[in-house]
């Protein structure tokens, strides 16, 4: 460690790199002590909440018999779901590198103007609250909720990271001008509502957006940034149309539950889903392992669209109609994702309010839904009859939906008419993990019900359960 840096506490630059780099364990030596504090809480900067767990061990030799080895059995980071990845356990403390940065500020604030510079180059109250919000000074920039009449295109958008908080729309735009025209730029706000650092931008072209990529480890009013593609392009995953062993929708995986199959077609499958808002809610999965709709082989695609129709059907005669959604993520644990589509009856009076219901409740946080129409031709006896015209409609469906969200994860909602609701997720963007199925249990009137493991039910209540909707649905299932 360099002369200077280290006391009997500890040292300054393991403290800071701690910080910056969010570790999920931080093990130290030193004393001939061990001691393990309760974990803290990292603070969000756009990718999530990260908890910490710091551990001492004492040397080997410890006179004080202190424990000197500490076991784990750790999953990689890389093959952890991001939800897992960001839980916060119970009993988390706040950060305590958080609270010595803060006292250190408060110092600094009463130090001699002319002494600043033994903390920074940059005065710390001016740091503190960015240059704004003082008297005479205006406010800190706000949201930017990006704009409403621009298609996005995932091509044409690049990510930058660690852009300064008090840089305005104005600001970033003029920075990233460098590359090319800039037409629209989205910042959002984390949970606690405090700017996230990342921010999307998009050009005109995919050619300006290729060039912003040379603005990547430049300076953006002091700190050094980063600029990613928006795209999913590069991110590892499975062949496509590969069966992968512990898959849970692979038919060919050891990890399926067949018990729960309700119909099996050439491309694609009905099954009920495992923590089930209500009887009426199954999930459609194409038979091999594809990560999306967008990125169905044709025939799975219109496969898929034949058996929207015949679930569409099926509950109008019930008196229900057909609301659904379909998240795209782009997973690496597994093979990556296998696509799936949540499919639920609700009564004709809360599919009216379906759009709303998905459009508000995306709009809080902080995302706008791309309005696909449903293609001409895919009425449900078209699609039914699976001729040369449901093949046209169900891939100008498919075109249309690709054409929105290109290779980007993304989360789109099915309405009962066929229309589709869409958002690419861009690289960096947190979209909730649990909006979709947040919005059908409200549509469902069980908003209980809308966190899956709390609907887990008995083998032969799931059993019972399937055996009603497959009976239900036997009258139109399309591989009668």
């Amino acid at each position: 460690m360099p002369q200077g840096q280290s006391t009997a506490y500890g040292s300054e630059i393991a403290a800071e790199m701690a910080q910056l780099a969010k570790p999920r364990y931080h093990f130290a030596t030193g004393q001939d002590l061990f001691f393990a504090r309760l974990p803290y809480a990292n603070k969000d900067l756009g990718a999530g909440p990260r908890a910490t767990r710091f551990i001492a061990l004492a040397p080997v030799d410890s006179q004080g018999k202190q424990k000197s080895l500490h076991a784990l059995s750790l999953v990689p980071a890389s093959a952890m779901d991001p939800e897992a990845l960001s839980s916060i356990p119970d009993g988390c403390t706040p950060n305590p590198y958080e609270f010595k940065a803060t006292k250190r500020e408060a110092q600094a604030e009463a130090l001699p103007e002319g002494d600043s510079w033994r903390w920074s180059k940059v005065n710390k109250r001016q740091r503190k609250d960015g240059g704004h919000g003082g008297p005479g000074q205006p406010e800190p920039p706000a949201i930017i909720t990006g704009r409403t009449d621009i298609t996005r295109d995932p091509y044409s958008t690049i990510t930058a990271r660690n852009v300064p908080f008090k840089a305005s729309e104005a600001d970033i735009v003029h920075f990233f001008g460098q590359a090319g025209k800039v037409v629209d730029v989205i910042r959002t706000a984390n949970r606690d509502g405090k700017l996230n650092t990342w921010v999307s931008i998009q050009y005109a072209t995919p050619e300006d957006a290729g060039k912003a990529l040379q603005l990547h480890n430049t300076e953006l009013m002091g700190r050094t940034i980063t600029v990613d593609p928006a795209t999913a392009s590069g991110r590892k995953q499975a062949p496509l149309g590969v069966p992968v062993e512990g898959c849970w929708f692979c038919l060919g995986s050891s990890s399926v539950d067949l018990s729960l199959v309700a119909s099996v077609g050439n491309e694609a499958y009905v099954t009920l889903d495992k923590g089930a808002i209500s009887d009426y809610h199954v999930l459609l999965v194409p038979v091999d392992h594809f990560p999306s709709s967008v990125s169905l082989s044709p025939p799975c695609f219109t496969e898929m669209e034949r058996y929207l129709s015949a679930l569409r059907t099926c509950y109008a005669s019930q008196g229900l109609e057909l609301v659904g959604f379909e998240r795209h993520l782009a997973l690496k644990k597994a093979g990556g994702n296998h696509c799936h589509v949540n499919v639920i009856a609700v009564p004709s009076s809360a599919a009216k309010r379906a759009k709303q219901a998905f459009q508000q409740a995306t709009e809080s946080a902080g995302f706008n839904l791309k309005v696909l129409p449903p293609t001409s031709g895919t009425t449900m006896a078209g699609a039914l009859a699976a001729g040369a015209g449901g093949d046209a409609a169900a891939t100008s469906s498919q075109a249309a939906l690709r054409s929105a969200v290109g290779d980007s994860e993304y989360f789109c909602a099915i309405l009962g008419d066929g229309t589709r609701l869409v958002r690419p997720i861009m690289r960096g963007e947190r979209f909730p993990m649990n909006l979709g199925r947040e919005v059908l249990a409200d549509l469902a009137g069980t908003p209980e019900r809308s966190d899956w493991k709390a609907c887990s039910v008995s083998e032969e209540e799931e059993a019972a359960r399937t055996q009603r909707f497959r009976d239900l649905f036997k009258a139109y299932d399309i591989m009668q």
